[in-house]
């Protein structure tokens, strides 16, 4: 035992609070009541050393295992636990005086830290025995050295790794001690050196040295053995790597959350109508423009969203989706753009990119653009035009590559003449319009659609429906599908739910009967909207006429794309 009165005493605290910013340290007394709770440990632990002195170690830190080197006197060492999120290294030891157990030591180290190889170990004892326990412990060898670099500290495991004497070394200058050491460079630059090896009578050994800091001022420094075993810094190493490869797995996995999950052959329809939207979409993806879907709720935008972003360049990218509608107004320019630390009260530290740039040499899939405020469109014309954002609350612009679709169930034309929507944006936005048609307009889609759904239904909810009838399809086929493809689907669940058979019949579909029903008692009067279906079912007729049934000089007659031609006949079932 080292013996050198209150100013030993002194120094040997000066040395714990300098190891105080890289361990945790928890000690109990023999009734396992804590002791010594630094500061460290209130960081790692989540609470404060008031809460935890004089509280049972296992109310404060279940399973810390100290009450287990309190019974059994053996020491723990490099054992894994986790704490909440967290996982920490810990070493325990039991602190003995006059041969008795007193008490015991938990030294607590971050994972990060580990992940160098070893933390650095560091003590806090206001009990000179306790100190002395834990410097004179059998597993680390221990050096100190005052400013001048004379050693004024050393322990008996440094002593038994070195070979000498302590009264060869006590008082001498490092540099006579060690020629390799790293103390007085620690001395000269008041850095520490952290996880070095350096060998010793031909045995390799992980070290750590840091300098002791007394009100602002270095007054010395400190090294020690992390490992006496360099084995066990394999170990660790190993155990490292390991974590290391999971952790580039789950980021993998978190990025596959970021990527598109459908293709155009997800998009089921053999109608012309649909065809020639595919084939467009297929083209458009080739491009870099923007894109600006448009079309009713329900009909399968966002699938077209994500089949361009897979048939393009970029779909080894990200695919960022953002619902402008769902993100509250004043939380839509942060989820977008992102924020430096400190930008408003609540601000994450280190703040948080924002989507676009999540998405850059990706795509960003805004949805529902038609409910964008104003005040976010004019930022988002500037991102499209300059083709650069800024963190809130940064000055510093961020350069993105980013290809923008946009998606609309409502008439821009008309919210830009009310008002509501920036002309110059939807002619930024609309550089290249896909309309999706609504399913009334593709009936003949239909049967596929619906024994598509019936086998995706059928897995999700465990059911063997295998096939619909004859009159049912045509029922389905009769209705007007407000709600698109997503009603047809939610009535096919329904109808899966109540049957008890493994077929479907007109009688699963009472709700869409009684529509249909409810349509034509309010269509027994012929309205404004049926005679201008006529009108136009007529022009149509007259015109193909004129053309020999060449529909295409028939949409050039009538001055429409030809998509639209094929809708309209659909539509009027002409084909």
């Amino acid at each position: 035992m080292i013996n050198q009165g209150e100013q030993a005493q002194e120094y040997i605290n000066t040395i714990v609070n300098s190891l105080n910013t890289y361990s945790g340290v928890v000690a109990v007394n023999n009734d396992c009541m804590i002791t010594i709770f630094n500061p460290i440990a209130e960081r790692i632990l989540g609470c404060e050393e008031k809460d935890a002195v004089g509280k049972h170690v296992n109310s404060v830190l279940p399973g810390s295992g100290l009450d287990e080197i309190v019974k059994t006197g053996k020491s723990q060492l490099n054992e894994k636990q986790k704490i909440s999120d967290d996982i920490i290294i810990t070493n325990r030891t039991p602190l003995i005086q006059n041969g008795e157990i007193v008490g015991a030591v938990g030294i607590l180290r971050d994972i990060t830290e580990i992940g160098k190889i070893a933390g650095e170990l560091e003590y806090v004892e206001q009990n000179k025995s306790f100190m002395e326990q834990i410097i004179e412990n059998p597993y680390e060898g221990v050096i100190a050295v005052d400013k001048n670099g004379m050693v004024t500290l050393i322990n008996d495991t440094y002593l038994n790794i070195t070979g000498r004497r302590r009264e060869d070394i006590l008082g001498k200058h490092i540099s006579n001690i060690s020629e390799n050491c790293n103390l007085p460079q620690v001395l000269k630059t008041g850095k520490p050196i952290l996880c070095d090896f350096c060998n010793i009578r031909d045995h390799g050994f992980i070290t750590m040295r840091v300098p002791i800091m007394q009100d602002g001022e270095m007054v010395g420094a400190f090294g020690k053995t992390l490992f006496t075993d360099i084995s066990i810094a394999k170990v660790l190493t190993q155990k490292l790597e390991q974590m290391e490869w999971q952790l580039k797995y789950y980021k993998g996995e978190c990025e596959k959350l970021n990527r598109s999950k459908y293709i155009f052959e997800d998009i089921i329809g053999q109608s012309d109508v649909i065809s020639d939207i595919k084939n467009m979409a297929r083209r458009v993806a080739k491009s870099v423009s923007t894109v600006l879907i448009t079309g009713e709720s329900g009909t399968g935008k966002e699938l077209f969203a994500h089949a361009i972003h897979e048939a393009s360049k970029r779909r080894k990218r990200p695919f960022i989706k953002v619902n402008c509608a769902a993100i509250p107004d004043n939380l839509l320019e942060s989820e977008l753009f992102g924020y430096v630390e400190g930008a408003f009260t609540g601000a994450k530290k280190g703040g948080k990119p924002g989507k676009f740039e999540l998405a850059d040499r990706g795509t960003i899939f805004l949805d529902e653009i038609g409910d964008m405020p104003l005040l976010m469109q004019a930022k988002l014309l500037r991102v499209l035009q300059e083709r650069e954002i800024e963190r809130i609350g940064s000055l510093e612009p961020i350069i993105i590559d980013v290809r923008v679709i946009a998606a609309t169930n409502q008439n821009l034309e008309e919210l830009v003449a009310k008002g509501k929507f920036r002309e110059d944006l939807y002619y930024r936005l609309n550089i290249i319009e896909i309309n999706v048609p609504p399913l009334r307009e593709r009936t003949q889609d239909i049967p596929l659609l619906v024994n598509f759904l019936i086998s995706k239904l059928n897995a999700k909810l465990h059911k063997q429906i295998d096939g619909i009838s004859k009159e049912a399809m045509d029922l389905l086929q009769q209705y007007n599908w407000p709600g698109n493809v997503r009603e047809l689907e939610n009535i096919l669940e329904l109808a899966i739910n109540m049957t008890e058979g493994t077929h479907l019949y007109v009688e699963d579909f009472p709700c869409v009967s009684r529509k249909i029903d409810d349509n034509n008692k309010h269509s027994e009067k012929p309205a404004l909207s049926d005679i201008l279906a006529q009108t136009e079912r007529q022009i149509l007729k007259d015109t193909l006429k004129h053309t020999k049934g060449d529909k295409k000089a028939a949409a050039k007659v009538l001055a429409i794309h030809p998509s639209a031609l094929y809708r309209k006949l659909n539509k009027y079932n002409m084909r």
